[in-house]
């Protein structure tokens, strides 16, 4: 895809098109079903600890941080379903309780909202370098945060009750 020259000019934001990253809300879906299966379940249950996915994730990270080759999409795109799933057969675990914490959980509330308001603060195209840290950084996620709670609030709350007064007329 990347050689047709029309797109070599975007080969840096590969990363945010939906034909290169599908593959990774497809693995998510297979694990999905998947786990289905009991046999698969306990295999899972029994091997998959959050621990065990959290070393797997920092040795892929670590990995992409010193080389880049092209298997290398295959592991990174296994992290998060691994990492979810992980938490999902071990409630009680440490990453679990963490997860659950009242902070944590607030931005899982305005997740949405900061994922559209993040791409207004921070360009993809500038790329810090190795250990470096801009220093516009906690101002474009403060700003980010703001925006993404004023919304939450006040349009993304709204609608949904909105929303559930319509279902309930047909319900």
């Amino acid at each position: 895809v990347m050689q047709t020259p029309r797109l070599q000019g975007f080969t840096p934001l590969v990363y945010l098109r939906t034909d290169t990253v599908i593959a990774g809300i497809f693995l998510g879906c297979v694990f999905a079903v998947a786990l289905k299966r009991a046999k698969v379940m306990a295999f899972a249950r029994a091997r998959l600890y959050p621990w065990v996915a959290l070393l797997y994730a920092a040795g892929v990270f670590t990995r992409l941080t010193f080389h880049h080759s092209r298997s290398d999409h295959a592991f990174e795109i296994s992290v998060y379903p691994l990492l979810l799933v992980s938490t999902m057969l071990h409630p009680a675990s440490w990453a679990s309780r963490f997860l659950e914490l009242s902070p944590i959980r607030f931005v899982g509330r305005i997740s949405y909202s900061l994922y559209l308001w993040q791409e207004l603060f921070f360009n993809p195209r500038v790329v810090p370098a190795p250990g470096s840290f801009h220093s516009h950084t906690l101002l474009c996620w403060g700003a980010a945060f703001g925006c993404a709670i004023a919304s939450y609030y006040g349009i993304e709350r709204p609608l949904i009750r909105r929303g559930h007064r319509i279902a309930g007329r047909f319900g």
